[in-house]
């Protein structure tokens, strides 16, 4: 039984060192080409950096063009607002005259004719008046509505910024670097120890296999002579 523990010590050994060889290459292989990715970050990472900051400008950008519409919207509610109480003025002049064409003289009304037209027109100027008012409702609604997207669009742009900034402030190259060194120290480490203890496992396989006296006999090599058998051998002429 201790020649086959010394077959299986010896082989566990040599397949041990055959792994940690194997293992030895591949990881050399593969930390290369980490570390040439690792090369690629730094120009990736300001390729990331300046795009963040282009589409913050972008955002920017929206974000002034929504504010200056809502000044214009703004503007044109004014506007909308003077012509209101225009024409708020307009329908009571039109009543006003529409009342003073009722005067009567000498039982005679001669400016009968103008008051429905003058009524007809303060009635028209009315529903202006009304329009005018919902349009102006309607425009300071959107004012405000563009104001807001306005200031959600600046928020996000601000947003975008600090994130450009803590990007490029990431010293993202030697971190990996680092993390690679220690990858690799690791690594080294536990196949050195492989390589150590599966040599030792097949020289120990090897020593025992040679103690159990499990040698291959060379052709030359003879057996022992016994005393009887060097009695004859002394007989034999051709010993």
């Amino acid at each position: 039984m201790l020649w086959l523990i010394a077959l299986l010590l010896a082989g566990n050994g040599v397949a041990g060192i055959v792994a940690a060889c194997v293992g030895w290459q591949m990881t050399t292989q593969l930390l290369g080409s980490m570390r040439e990715t690792s090369a690629t970050v730094a120009t990736q990472q300001g390729r990331l950096v300046a795009s963040v900051n282009g589409v913050a400008a972008s955002v920017d950008d929206a974000a002034q063009a929504t504010t200056g519409a809502s000044q214009s919207t703004a503007r044109a509610r004014d506007s909308v607002i003077q012509a209101t109480q225009t024409s708020t003025n307009l329908a009571a002049t039109f009543d006003q005259l529409a009342y003073s064409s009722q005067v009567t003289i000498f039982g005679v009304r001669p400016l009968q004719g103008l008051i429905e037209p003058f009524m007809a027109n303060a009635e028209d100027f009315r529903r202006l008046t009304g329009s005018l008012t919902e349009s102006a409702d309607s425009l300071s609604a959107n004012s405000r509505d563009m104001r807001r997207v306005g200031d959600d669009l600046r928020g996000i742009s601000d947003q975008l910024k600090t994130t450009a900034s803590q990007l490029q402030e990431v010293q993202a190259p030697g971190l990996l670097d680092q993390g690679l060194g220690t990858l690799e120290l690791g690594s080294r480490l536990l196949l050195t120890l492989i390589f150590f203890e599966s040599l030792l496992s097949a020289l120990v396989g090897l020593a025992l296999f040679i103690l159990t006296g499990h040698t291959f006999a060379r052709p030359h090599d003879r057996p022992p002579l016994v005393a009887g058998d060097r009695a004859d051998a002394g007989d034999d002429p051709t010993l």
